[in-house]
């Protein structure tokens, strides 16, 4: 009941309260008190006041309202019976069903004494709801302050916003006796927690209940079991050290596994600067590392310096390559991730350049010697084309970088490269439905030294020259329905080719993707079918969105050879791409019989012919799909396809299927996720193997939710690989709510912006300058991540949904 019933509120009522005697008591009594009038027109905040009956004893300086009694000021209103107030002493006792509202909060009980001197009283066998969804009773409810109340007997649930009386809420707190701040926190001492009225949860001395949405204290715990952990019990706390940074610590012991322990730390140092960093302890008994003392750190900062410059650090570290993999906590993503990286990039955006220092750490997880290979730093500067020259349609732009690698197990090395890269090109659009180009560059790059096992010279020069061509036709197709107005027919055939000429780089380091190089005399071709649906809504705005688009392309190599190319450029080429294909790859190996990172293979005169499909017909349905297929024996090579159903308010469904003839990979992954009822949902997440016609992971969650408890059960089943078994995780979790925000008993809802920043305001609003945004409350410990697609009401998702690709 915040500020409620101040001194203002009795002027205002008795105002109206007496104006209205005057037609409906005796003309005497209104007249002799004349002088209160002018003493209560003196406030300034009269509304309206309403009685069956008025009386005002002069000599007592009492007035009594009587029947229906109703007195409204701003936006609250005061119902009663019986209504006595005395002016002298600055009291009221309002008797017989009062209630006191004000906007969504109600106070209301069977006596009501309150000294609007003070603003204080006491509510007598009452009970109220304070918003959002603070549901409070008691014996008696004392008004101590403006916005804490000390209750007698009282109990506390927020339940009351989906379940009103006279039912019995789904839980409640209660106390002897218990004190309420409003948004801030419920305290109870002799307290218990009862569940559907009557059956008891638990007793304590002590209960502190939060209720807004960001407070220090003990989560709820979650609870686990399965085949390689065993029991699995973790107890979080949360710790709102300001309105703008927290953090969590979590305690996790496992039966057959060890212990674990986790800090959460979030920030936001300003608007401009926020971040997120966690770190966790593992005492793993299972550790298929050999270690028992395991570790991991992640975590995120960006900030922005001025609109153009800006910066963002990304943090991945763990103590070996298989923890993630271990751990079914851990999210589909993380589990499957063949690398793993940690950068801190500066980065200066301008409207000739861009310009950006980089810092990088990337870890193989799949090489058993723990190749790590670290930019410490690399420097990139782009220009964009821009006119070379005033009288000529000639551009200039390019690239430059210059980076210095360090490398540890397999790519040991210690290296410093610069790339310097510029382009001059010939744009030129003869006719509005074609364009042309002409570009050509020279490729100049500096080595520090080379890797063990390699000669010759460090400087490497390539140049390469090409063209191409675009036409785009396209017709307009009058719908003319009460939606869809006009569909748009875009076809764009393109051509164009690429010279680079052959040069050996086995001398050079091979540390990415720029280190090589490869030779071009190929003619690439394509067309493209686009349509886009024109909508036009009821007050004749139009909006355009691409419902279906079909590509094909191609590529053609004039003079195909056997060469020698770096593997790690064999192995980025995909079945889907065009601009390269080979066969017949052969591992070059150096005189002492080791590989050099080079192999012998044989270019192909035709790349696969790769059709795609793009289609949205619907917001809520997206499809994609990429097929390849080698045209020399007629084979498909390569099929990616996604597909997503969305439907709010219902569930989702989300497929994908790949197959790579050369690897022997068919694998499809399914998401599903089915609201049955309000409360009650159910997602699913499978990976099937079907070469092996194994299921890889069987990921299950079933939540019920209310909106004041809810409570999740997930089931994990993953296939470690053929001979070994599989693991399984089932974890149960259980919580309460206690605000706008999902809480449990001691977590807290959060805070308020900040002194003078308006509820809800942008930090920008007027009196909201210098101060940081407040962070979300606390996240419950959920036993799975939020999916794409996933169903609405704040339930999140399975896992990570289909993978976007391979």
């Amino acid at each position: 009941m915040r500020g409620s019933l101040t001194a203002h509120t009795l002027f205002a009522g008795l105002l109206s309260l007496l104006s209205l005697a005057a037609g409906r008591a005796p003309a005497l009594a209104a007249e002799s008190f004349g002088l209160g009038l002018e003493r209560l027109k003196s406030a300034g905040a009269a509304t309206h006041v309403e009685a069956g009956q008025l009386e005002y004893q002069e000599q007592r300086k009492v007035v009594i309202g009587r029947g229906d009694v109703m007195v409204r000021f701003g936006d609250r209103i005061l119902y009663a019976d019986e209504l006595r107030v005395n002016l002298q002493t600055q009291d009221f006792v309002a008797t017989g069903h009062v209630l006191l509202v004000e906007g969504p909060n109600r106070l209301e009980g069977d006596r009501l004494e309150f000294n609007y001197g003070t603003n204080l009283g006491v509510f007598y066998n009452a009970r109220g709801f304070l918003s959002p969804s603070t549901s409070f009773r008691g014996l008696e409810i004392r008004k101590v302050s403006e916005r804490e109340y000390r209750i007698l007997q009282g109990a506390y649930t927020s339940c009351r916003v989906c379940q009103p009386e006279p039912s019995a809420p789904w839980w409640e707190f209660r106390g002897e006796e218990a004190t309420l701040i409003q948004d801030v926190e419920f305290v109870a001492t002799n307290a218990s927690a009862w569940g559907l009225d009557t059956l008891p949860v638990f007793y304590s001395p002590v209960v502190s209940v939060p209720l807004g949405p960001r407070r220090s204290g003990f989560l709820l715990p979650r609870v686990a079991t399965g085949n390689t952990s065993g029991f699995t019990y973790r107890q979080p706390f949360f710790w709102a050290i300001s309105d703008s940074q927290d953090a969590t610590f979590k305690g996790t012991y496992a039966t057959k596994r060890g212990y674990e322990l986790d800090a959460d730390y979030r920030y936001i140092l300003s608007p401009r600067a926020t971040g997120e960093w966690s770190g966790s302890y593992y005492k793993d008994h299972k550790s298929s590392s050999g270690d028992e003392n395991r570790w991991e750190v992640h975590g995120t900062h960006e900030q922005l310096f001025a609109p153009t410059l800006s910066l963002k650090a990304a943090a991945n570290y763990q103590s070996d390559n298989t923890l993630a993999r271990d751990f079914l906590d851990h999210t589909l993503i993380q589990r499957t991730a063949r690398t793993i990286q940690s950068n801190v990039f500066v980065t200066q955006a301008a409207e000739v350049y861009d310009a950006s220092l980089w810092t990088t750490v990337s870890r193989d997880l799949e090489n058993t010697q723990n190749a790590q290979l670290a930019r410490l730093p690399e420097f990139r500067f782009y220009l964009f084309d821009r006119p070379l020259l005033s009288n000529l349609p000639l551009t200039l732009g390019g690239r430059t970088s210059a980076t210095y690698f360090q490398g540890t197990g397999s790519t040991e090395t210690d290296t410093a490269r610069v790339d310097f890269a510029p382009r001059v090109g010939l744009p030129w659009a003869p006719v509005p439905w074609l364009g042309l180009a002409g570009a050509g560059g020279l490729r100049e790059t500096v080595y520090s030294g080379v890797t063990s096992g390699g000669s010759g010279s460090p400087t490497r020069t390539i140049f390469d020259a090409g063209a191409s061509a675009e036409a785009r036709f396209l017709r307009v197709f009058e719908v003319g329905g009460s939606e869809l107005s006009q569909l748009v027919h875009v076809v764009a055939p393109r051509v164009g080719y690429q010279y680079v000429p052959y040069v050996d780089q086995q001398r050079y380091p091979q540390l990415d993707l720029d280190d090589f190089i490869a030779p071009q005399n190929r003619i690439t071709y394509g067309l493209d079918n686009r349509f886009i649906a024109r909508f036009r809504d009821e007050e004749g705005r139009t909006t355009s969105r691409e419902v279906l688009r079909l590509g094909v392309a191609q590529s053609f190599d004039f003079r195909p050879r056997t060469r020698a190319y770096s593997d790690n450029y064999l192995t980025s080429l995909t079945p889907e791409r065009v601009d390269n294909a080979v066969v017949n790859a052969q591992e070059v190996l150096n005189s002492a019989g080791n590989p050099t990172g080079f192999s012998q293979a044989t270019e192909r005169q035709f790349s696969n012919l790769v059709f795609s499909v793009q289609a949205s017909p619907h917001p809520l349905i997206a499809l994609r799909s990429d097929v390849a297929l080698n045209t020399t024996n007629g084979a498909e090579e390569a099929t990616n396809v996604q597909g997503r159903l969305r439907y709010p308010g219902w569930g989702y469904l989300g497929l994908g299927y790949t197959h790579v003839q050369g690897q022997g990979l068919e694998d499809y992954i399914a998401s599903l996720g089915a609201s049955l009822t309000p409360e009650f949902s159910v997602e699913y997440l499978f990976r099937y193997d079907a070469r092996r016609r194994v299921f890889l992971e069987n990921n299950v969650l079933a939540r019920y939710e209310t909106c004041c408890w809810e409570v999740s059960v997930r089931y994990i089943n993953v296939n470690q690989g053929p001979g070994i078994g599989t693991r399984t995780s089932f974890q149960v979790q259980f919580g309460l709510k206690t605000g706008k925000t999902e809480q449990v008993p001691g977590s807290a809802p959060p805070l308020a912006g900040g002194p003078g920043c308006p509820p809800g305001a942008s930090v920008d609003a007027p009196g909201c300058q210098g101060l940081t945004p407040p962070l979300p409350g606390p996240s419950p410990e959920r036993p799975y991540a939020p999916a794409p697609g996933a169903p609405p009401g704040g339930s999140g998702g399975l896992v990570d949904g289909p993978p976007a690709s391979r």
